[in-house]
């Protein structure tokens, strides 16, 4: 019995291995879902584990089910849709242990892979050559190729791109502060080597919030219990420091590294790549509004965004609005962005009526993924989503595991 409890624990990383391969390698990764998804429920089946629905995550509901209720009124791409929100979310849940030592036990191996990711990063950054360019068969290497010619090199280790790897080493960290290793020394050589890798990747997005990250843990970890005045005040000063902290240049004066990075912003404006993309496509959405007034409060289902990005994307030729909240908007319109965000209020009440270290792993999880999400489209990415779903649902099951408890 625990040589199956064993192997168990490794089904979720090795699943991420496996959509890491039939992505890299053209091959669809939502028949992957599918397949992986009826395994699990006969998994479950023999396990008698029960799927309960959580009236908690109730807006949640609402908005999965008006995300699906538009794919099929527009003919989108309902497979796909169900894939990425519905099988994917509910395959993790079922492959998960509905016991804290278990969670704990998933959460520390894809710390530990995760590490090696990243000694693989330092070393890509050294060489300035990414070996995955001999791998990977789809057009993003692309931007593997250009970056191995290039001498300002920005490492994305097995992730494709800079922005997914800071992105999967920022949730490294968070778990590493929050599931440490008991070993001081090894947490500190942790640590330190994943704050260098997300310093290199120069992704300037995830540099914030890494920021954020740091004066959280320090504020919870400095006083302790969090209540609902405390986190209304933690928000506000974190939005004016961030604030303030782009307004009066204080980045660049941190180091030229940085300063560099984020100069290109200010020189360039809207013409940088970066936030033209971003800022000017989410903007262009009062001309579409202005053309289609009802797809614009509606949304368009799922995948719209790619019809929106063919006449409103600032600039020619891109085809992800590389923004969650564009993504979203255009989807699902108002009503479907103004439900989402109850879900994340709902969640947020959730998660600060919780109890213990998940509350802190779901709480520093969703913070740090919702700044990300302003210049990601992560939900985009199996890769990106996967390790996401794997981290915020064991945090929710840890949380309710340890009120159980109690």
């Amino acid at each position: 019995m625990k040589t199956v409890n064993s192997i168990t624990n490794y089904i979720l990383l090795l699943v991420w291995i496996v959509i890491m391969l039939s992505l890299y390698t053209g091959n669809g990764v939502t028949p992957v879902i599918v397949i992986l998804s009826f395994l699990s429920a006969l998994y479950s089946l023999y396990r008698k584990s029960k799927l309960s629905i959580n009236l908690n995550f109730l807006f949640i509901y609402i908005f999965l089910a008006y995300y699906l209720l538009l794919t099929v009124i527009f003919t989108q791409d309902l497979l796909v849709m169900t894939s990425k929100f519905i099988l994917f979310p509910i395959f993790v849940y079922y492959i998960i242990p509905k016991n804290i030592n278990g969670v704990i036990r998933i959460l520390s191996i894809f710390k530990s892979f995760i590490g090696f990711t990243a000694i693989f990063g330092l070393y890509e950054y050294m060489q300035h050559f990414n070996l995955m360019v001999n791998f990977v068969k789809i057009d993003a290497v692309k931007w593997i190729q250009t970056m191995n010619l290039n001498s300002l090199y920005y490492p994305s280790s097995i992730f494709l791109h800079y922005t997914y790897f800071a992105y999967v080493l920022l949730l490294a960290f968070i778990l590493v502060i929050v599931i440490p290793y008991k070993n001081r020394v090894l947490n500190l050589v942790y640590k330190t080597l994943i704050a260098i890798s997300i310093f290199l990747t120069q992704s300037r997005i995830v540099w914030i919030a890494f920021g954020v990250i740091l004066i959280l843990s320090f504020i919870l970890n400095r006083h302790g219990i969090l209540t609902y005045r405390k986190l209304s005040v933690i928000v506000l000063i974190l939005i004016i420091v961030v604030s303030l902290c782009l307004y009066f240049d204080v980045f660049a004066f941190i180091s030229n590294y940085i300063g560099l990075r984020f100069s290109s912003l200010y020189r360039y404006g809207m013409a940088d790549g970066s936030l033209g993309q971003r800022i000017g496509t989410l903007r262009n959405w009062g001309n579409y509004l202005d053309s289609d007034i009802i797809k614009a409060i509606i949304g368009s289902g799922f995948g719209g965004v790619n019809n929106y990005l063919s006449t409103y994307s600032f600039f020619n030729g891109y085809t992800t609005a590389d923004s969650t909240v564009t993504s979203f908007l255009i989807d699902t319109g108002v009503i479907g962005l103004f439900i989402f965000l109850l879900s994340m209020f709902q969640i947020l009440v959730i998660v600060v009526k919780g109890k213990g270290i998940f509350r802190e792993l779901a709480l520093y999880t969703i913070v740090a993924s919702s700044i990300v999400s302003l210049t990601i489209d992560f939900w985009a990415n199996y890769v990106i989503l996967h390790i996401f779903y794997v981290v915020i649902i064991c945090a929710f099951i840890g949380m309710r595991l340890t009120k159980q408890e109690k």
